[in-house]
């Protein structure tokens, strides 16, 4: 597991769109496409370069199966996602500790997290 930096981006992007499409396949195509298209570069490039966001990757052979993403100072995570055939292999898992380390770490008790309800 390493910090994201922006040439971290496109793979980001990439991976976002994929696990997005795996776990959301019942909403029509429209739909699908507005949820999947929410992560844009500025928006990346913004959470890379805020120093209250950590943007976290893991990788499997040189390639990033997951990230996720945390708002330090409400102590939220923004995103959290891992590529569908990497699932189930606790890699969510080992971000989520991570963040929670680092809030308890940084004096705060509380992490806020929305999440698709296929995605739980």
């Amino acid at each position: 597991m390493r910090q994201a930096t922006t040439k971290d981006i496109d793979k980001i992007i990439d991976l976002r769109k994929l696990a997005s499409q795996a776990s959301l396949s019942h909403y029509d195509q429209k739909t699908l496409q507005a949820m999947t298209d929410a992560g844009d570069k500025n928006y990346y490039n913004k959470c890379i370069d805020d120093p209250d966001v950590v943007v976290i990757v893991e990788e499997c052979d040189n390639k990033i199966v997951g990230f996720g993403c945390l708002g330090l100072k409400p102590g939220r995570i923004k995103d959290l996602f891992i590529l569908p055939n990497y699932q189930g292999k606790r890699i969510g898992s080992k971000i989520l500790d991570y963040f929670e380390k680092l809030l308890l770490k940084k004096g705060k008790n509380k992490i806020v997290a929305w999440a698709r309800l296929s995605s739980v």
